[in-house]
């Protein structure tokens, strides 16, 4: 008798999972925090465990190791990010703001792990290192540089310091962008003459859209508005 095979229901919070179909639709304000903590907590483990590791150095073990280790926590963040700038409301703001600090301090110590560092070190100086090609030869070297580059051959006080800058400018980076999205959602272009809208498709003036406000001014009335499309 045939057997129905088991189904693998998606997990409660569209975050926790990679999915080449984002479900932009399921994903909730509420779904965030949960998501990227628990995602932290995956990667933080996975940091431990690499930056502790001994033994014959490889590509899979190392670099591949490396990129696996965030790869859950950027495609969470980037889609979050994502619909905070296309489709903001105040929980949603309020808990990718909430996320922010913590993960850019996540970041920061990826390239100051003397542990990650001493792992990228042995394989850069193995056999298989000298003989990578391409893509791979690439990554190895955009990996020692961005190690380099971002501190992981300062000191301990350096390495403090270098974390609270790179928090502090996330903060400020991100309220920079809620204030231009913020303007250009409170935009709105007032017409008196309706001659210049010529040229505009008759969809631009009469379709709903939820950006950028076009008013029309009407002899003797109130303004008539009708939202038309970002571009």
């Amino acid at each position: 008798m045939p057997t129905t095979p088991p189904t693998t229901a998606a997990p409660a919070n569209p975050l926790l999972e990679i999915r080449f179909q984002i479900p932009f639709d399921q994903i909730r304000a509420e779904h965030i925090e949960p998501a990227v903590q628990e995602i932290l907590r995956q990667s933080r483990e996975s940091q431990k465990a690499l930056a502790e590791s001994t033994g014959p150095r490889t590509f899979a073990n190392t670099l591949m190791a490396l990129e696996d280790m965030t790869e859950k926590l950027n495609y969470a963040m980037q889609v979050a990010g994502h619909l905070e700038s296309v489709t903001t409301y105040p929980e949603l703001r309020a808990a990718y703001n909430a996320v922010q600090p913590e993960v850019s301090e996540y970041y920061t110590g990826i390239v100051l792990d003397a542990g990650l560092w001493r792992v990228v070190q042995e394989f850069a100086a193995t056999p298989e290192a000298a003989q990578l090609t391409g893509t791979k030869k690439r990554l190895l070297t955009k990996t020692l540089d961005a190690f380099r580059r971002q501190g992981a051959e300062l000191d301990p006080a350096g390495k403090r310091l270098l974390s609270e800058i790179d928090v502090e400018l996330t903060v400020l980076t991100t309220k920079f962008g809620e204030n231009v999205l913020d303007s250009t959602n409170a935009f709105e272009l007032l017409i008196t003459d309706e001659s210049k809208l010529a040229g505009l498709p008759s969809t631009a003036t009469t379709r709903p859209a939820k950006v950028r406000n076009l008013k029309i001014l009407k002899a003797g009335g109130s303004p008539c508005k009708r939202p038309v499309t970002r571009r």
